[in-house]
């Protein structure tokens, strides 16, 4: 049975679970099985997904061992519940369970409120300035990327591609690494910014 979403409230969605739920969890493993089960389920319209720990394994590029732990975690946070009876050796049915609360409140700077950004894309009033580097400053986003781990480099281009749909933008290798470079400028302090970013206004 299909569970198809308002493309409003399927934005919105993707917007809460990367600015809210992803910076909650503990580690990039518990973010990467949530992505996976979350675009089997809800980005396919369809209110669960049966999939086995080794495919989520080879899917998420660790061991059956790390899935349990990280499947376990997301479980016990009422993220992802058990469809129908719980069997170790075969493959298990999941669904997602994420809803914007009516009252949600940013605890950082930078998250987004899921339905106001989405009603600024759609009617196109979410023009931004272009973010320019200084040479420094490229050579210190460089950095950060060549320094991360194969679970954190899969975490930002998932979120990169999420970010990408949102906006409406061509997915390829290079909008992939231009969103990754401006996820991680975001996470600048006031003082890093003003040091390495020059803002243009299109």
């Amino acid at each position: 049975m299909e569970n198809k979403l308002d493309i409003k409230e399927l934005l919105a969605l993707i917007i809460y679970k990367n600015d809210y739920i992803y910076p909650l969890l503990k580690d990039t493993v518990q973010c990467v099985i949530l992505d996976i089960i979350f675009s089997r389920t809800i980005l396919e319209g369809k209110p669960s997904v049966k999939i086995s720990y080794q495919d989520l394994a080879l899917l998420a590029g660790c061991s059956v061992g790390t899935v349990k732990s990280a499947l376990k975690d997301l479980i016990l946070s009422s993220l992802i519940k058990i469809v129908g009876n719980h069997r170790s050796r075969i493959a298990n049915e999941y669904a997602v369970n994420l809803k914007i609360p009516e009252n949600l409140k940013q605890f950082m700077p930078l998250q987004r409120l899921p339905y106001k950004t989405v009603s600024q894309i759609i009617s196109g009033n979410n023009r931004k300035p272009v973010l320019q580097l200084t040479a420094e400053g490229m050579a210190i986003v460089n950095s950060i990327k060549a320094s991360m781990s194969p679970h954190e480099r899969a975490l930002y281009e998932k979120k990169a591609v999420d970010e990408l749909i949102i906006e409406n933008v061509e997915i390829n290798d290079e909008s992939i690494d231009r969103k990754i470079t401006e996820i991680i400028i975001r996470g600048f302090s006031s003082e890093k910014r003003k040091k390495y970013l020059v803002s243009v206004e299109q």
